[in-house]
């Protein structure tokens, strides 16, 4: 009897270590999953992208410099207020299906405002996976200003993937659609671009394209 008094007990000493030991990983786990969500929240801050149509147009064909030049400083004292921009492409709402542009075809400009702190670095782009070397065309205090042509994104684009859906759909309700099948995600192509900076973490954004009569 003693014995089977003494595994016993055994058994709940080893049953509670165990119990212990799993909640301290559970802890841990969502103790890091924390610190990265802030980590995330304050690179956020460090810098913020825009994308937007050479001129704000989808179908410009304009080469007078002088022109884009104008714009450019234009759309950059509409950044540096701080006001919501519509002409962000970055935004995902436009008249195609699940909010893609719809025949879009001229250049594209990427602007990335930096903080004070990464003011002098270079950023780091990847589209589709893809270094992009191309250095800024602009660069006004914060705003850096960086052209992607037409001939070169156009040819860069791909299907839409599973990789894709949680930073291409990031509304709570569109998610729920799609695990329950209720919504199509895998429409229209997309150039996904990843920015970063030294010592901090890349932020996802996408340009969402669709085409058809």
């Amino acid at each position: 009897m003693n014995l089977q008094y003494i595994l016993l007990g055994l058994i709940l000493i080893i049953s509670c270590k165990s119990n212990t030991n799993k909640d301290e990983k559970e802890e841990k786990l969502i103790e890091e999953s924390n610190k990265e969500e802030e980590v995330a929240k304050e690179n956020s801050k460090e810098f913020i992208t825009f994308c937007f149509y050479q001129l704000d147009d989808k179908y410009s064909n304009e080469n007078d410099s002088i022109k884009i030049q104008e714009w450019i400083k234009k759309e950059s004292d509409i950044i540096k207020t701080g006001k919501l921009n519509s002409n962000d492409l970055f935004d995902h709402n436009a008249g195609g299906p699940n909010g893609a542009e719809w025949n879009a075809g001229t250049h594209i400009y990427l602007v990335i405002q930096q903080s004070p702190s990464s003011v002098a670095e270079n950023p780091k782009i990847w589209i589709n996976g893809k270094p992009f070397y191309d250095k800024s065309i602009y660069e006004s205090k914060d705003l850096k200003w960086f052209l992607i042509r037409k001939e070169y994104w156009y040819n860069q684009l791909r299907d839409v993937n599973s990789a894709d859906i949680k930073d291409l759909y990031p509304d709570p309700e569109i998610q729920n659609a799609i695990k329950n099948e209720e919504y199509e995600p895998y429409v229209g192509q997309v150039l996904r671009f990843d920015i970063s900076y030294e010592n901090l973490h890349r932020i996802t954004k996408y340009f969402h394209v669709a085409y058809g009569e």
